[in-house]
């Protein structure tokens, strides 16, 4: 009798430590799915659509839409009041930046067919409105910005948008690649940046010079010839530079030589500061061109900080880089 009930005693312990074993498994696996449940709502409420960095330049060169407020005194000389057939002005239904100028709307000019583009401030309803018109010539950075951000909020495509500032390539006037003379007429803008403050638009670059004195030739041999000191820095072709924040400077024309520079700037090492010549512009003062180019041309993918090689050839479409 004790034999057997020493058996059933033996048989009981296993059941009931595998009755426990099993309960725990249970809990176990309730917690991982809670867990897992729980981490994968968190993620989906943490997705958010991320802006492609087109949109990015474009807010951070409008920065506070309140300081358009004044946007009449800051600007006077490059703006008429006209009277405009209400019809002709083109809104986009966002007013989260509805700003009233002074009672005045602020609109931008389009050479086609005489097509206008409110930016700030409201219409009457009256067939024939008082506006302070800026031609998108001569229209300010900040503004073009604005417009083009509402039309992306609108539902409009921002590249055709960006595109309108962007005729008859009148930013190359302010390039000194495209237009030697640049260098003389905005000689007030002259500067010397270091290259680690200049950021690349372009997320690659090709290896290879489509244009200008280094045409042709690649750009690891510019490198070398740096190295060697048989080009100096200021022998290249100056940049031209939107400066948005503190020692934050964007290339606008120039991805390949400002490639070429940063990994001259790599090989010297810290004891010796790289500059490169520029024409700079702050995001205040920025012709509305310059600001839609580089906005145009942005693809880069970390912030502007490195281009890695596309390879060999020359680039194609919009945002080819110039030497």
């Amino acid at each position: 009798r004790r034999a057997v009930s020493s058996a059933s005693a033996s048989r009981a312990s296993r059941t009931s430590r595998a009755s426990r074993s099993i309960r725990r498994r249970k809990r176990r696996l309730r917690r991982q799915r809670s867990a897992s449940s729980g981490s994968s709502a968190r993620s989906k409420r943490a997705v958010k659509p991320t802006k492609h960095i087109r949109e990015v330049l474009l807010e951070r060169i409008l920065g506070d839409v309140a300081r358009l407020r004044d946007v009449e005194k800051t600007y006077q000389n490059l703006s008429t009041h006209e009277w405009l057939d209400r019809q002709c002005i083109e809104v986009f239904e966002d007013r989260s930046h509805r700003i009233r100028s002074h009672g005045t709307p602020i609109v931008i000019e389009f050479s086609r067919h005489q097509q206008y583009s409110l930016v700030l401030g409201s219409l009457q309803d009256t067939s024939k409105v008082d506006c302070l018109v800026f031609h998108w010539k001569d229209a300010p950075g900040p503004l073009a910005c604005k417009l083009c951000l509402d039309a992306r909020k609108a539902g409009k495509d921002l590249t055709s948008m960006l595109a309108r500032f962007l005729k008859e390539k009148y930013h190359a006037q302010y390039a000194p690649a495209e237009t030697p003379e640049a260098w003389d007429e905005f000689h007030g803008r002259r500067a010397e940046i270091e290259v680690r403050y200049i950021r690349h638009s372009h997320d690659a670059v090709h290896d290879t010079f489509g244009h200008g004195e280094h045409r042709g030739a690649s750009v690891r041999e510019l490198v070398e010839k740096l190295i060697q000191g048989k080009v100096r820095t200021q022998d290249l072709t100056p940049f031209v530079v939107i400066k948005i924040g503190d020692q934050e400077f964007w290339a606008v024309f120039g991805n390949r030589r400002l490639k070429a520079l940063k990994e001259f700037q790599e090989h010297e090492g810290t004891h010796r500061k790289v500059k490169a010549r520029c024409l700079v512009w702050s995001k205040d003062d920025v012709p509305a061109s310059l600001a839609c180019k580089l906005a145009m041309s942005a693809t880069t993918t970390n912030d502007g900080q490195f281009a890695a090689y596309k390879g060999k050839g020359r680039g194609k479409g919009k945002g080819k880089s110039r030497a």
